[in-house]
């Protein structure tokens, strides 16, 4: 039928009482491979969302937050069983309780009777976009949260997953025991398991989600620092990789090239050596593969973090070795760097400074991953393209190391 205007167009699909008429009355129910159907239309971003309004009456139906998390559990039947690139999303609650044409995806309960439909989804079109609507008729059928082990009334998480398969865009099938079955099968607990023709319907709709397959890393190593960018090599990296994480922290992707390549930007480790890479994957969970890159010792080195500018304050970090002495001196002249108020020659008077940081000195080592940072603030009377210099030193195997010279010019705000 339909509502509002001609663009705007309402589908329904109901679940029924076991025994009662079925949509597919006759049909040979047994021979039939893939007997879905659809409707409604699919998401086109591979994802749906929906508000609850948890407004069942009956006291078996549990409280606010049990009505909302059996609702939930249904969707969620789709998302974890369905194996396909698709997954739901809840979005929160809501006190709208009538179907309508209003761009709002809503669950809720009627006090009506729907005689012996149990549940209903409303499907609608509105300018090319679809929306729906899924009501439960409260008012002589009895609705229990959990109905599992023998507990009286209908299933509500059995009965929303059948009327979230249409939400999605599955018609009903003819195939009995499969969750989009027209019937509720018996109170409908059973119908919280996805069969094989309702994965069949919902890979046919999104596609199948294949898990993906790491094959090779390029490079296979990098700083324990962090900032390498690692080209994966693999499948089924585009449409569900969200996150990439090295060990427990979280990489930074930059791009996704194709199904078969993806680029990452390594975190910092936590310690040098191995460590696993975990893709997690919207559709389909988390894969890890273990010790598959190799954290390395950073060279020796000082860069800066911040934005130089007259009055600020840049954080400059050196790296070497982890647990090593160091020290960061800025330089005031050629070939001289000044450290706690005193001036070095940096060619014959380095030992002088390394005796404050080398063993018993005053200053801390590098932490477990090389790494250690300090603040330099930029004179407020600094000019714009005004250069400050700094360098640094670190003891290795029982040698001084010397850092690059690290130049910080003035940038105008």
């Amino acid at each position: 039928m339909t509502v509002g205007h001609p663009s705007r167009s309402c589908w329904t699909r109901r679940i029924l009482l076991a025994g009662a008429a079925s949509l597919f009355a006759g049909a040979a129910l047994t021979s039939v491979v893939s007997a879905f159907t659809l409707t409604c239309g699919t998401f086109s971003n591979h994802a749906g969302s929906y508000l609850v309004n948890p407004n069942f009456r009956d006291g078996i139906a549990g409280t606010q937050a049990q009505q909302i998390a059996a609702v939930n559990l249904g969707a969620d039947s789709w998302t974890d069983q369905g194996n396909a690139k698709f997954y739901w999303i809840y979005g929160g609650t809501t006190t709208i309780s009538n179907p309508s044409a209003d761009q709002y995806n809503v669950v809720f309960s009627t006090d009506m009777s729907g005689g012996n439909v149990l549940a209903e989804a409303f499907c609608f079109l509105i300018g090319g976009d679809r929306y729906f609507d899924i009501r439960f008729y409260d008012g002589n059928h009895s609705w229990n949260y959990d109905s599992s082990g023998g507990r009286s009334g209908f299933d509500i998480p059995g009965i929303a997953c059948h009327e979230f398969g249409h939400a999605l865009g599955l018609g009903h099938s003819s195939i009995s025991g499969s969750t989009m079955w027209p019937s509720a099968l018996g109170d409908g607990v059973a119908n919280r398991s996805i069969e094989a023709d309702d994965r069949a319907g919902i890979q046919f709709l999104y596609g199948e989600n294949l898990p993906p397959v790491l094959e090779s890393l390029d490079p296979a190593s990098g700083t324990v620092t962090g900032g390498t960018t690692v080209t994966l090599h693999g499948s089924g990296f585009f449409d569900g990789i969200t996150r990439v994480f090295f060990g427990e922290n979280e990489g930074s992707i930059l791009r996704w090239v194709s199904q078969e390549e993806l680029w990452v930007h390594t975190p910092p480790g936590t310690s040098l050596g191995s460590t696993d890479i975990t893709l997690k994957d919207r559709f389909a969970g988390n894969f890890t593969f273990p010790a598959v890159f190799d954290y390395t010792e950073p060279p020796v080195r000082l860069v800066y973090d911040g934005f130089p500018s007259a009055g600020a304050t840049v954080t400059v970090r050196l790296e070497g070795p982890p647990g090593a002495r160091y020290g960061i001196a800025r330089s005031t002249g050629t070939g001289t760097f000044s450290w706690r108020d005193f001036e070095f020659c940096l060619g014959q008077d380095i030992a002088v400074l390394m005796k404050s940081i080398g063993p018993g000195g005053t200053d801390p080592p590098l932490d477990a991953i090389g790494q250690a940072t300090k603040p330099f603030p930029i004179p407020a009377s600094a000019q714009v393209f005004d250069e400050f210099s700094l360098h640094g030193v670190v003891v290795v195997n029982g040698s001084l190391v010397q850092t690059n010279k690290l130049r910080i010019q003035v940038l105008p705000r």
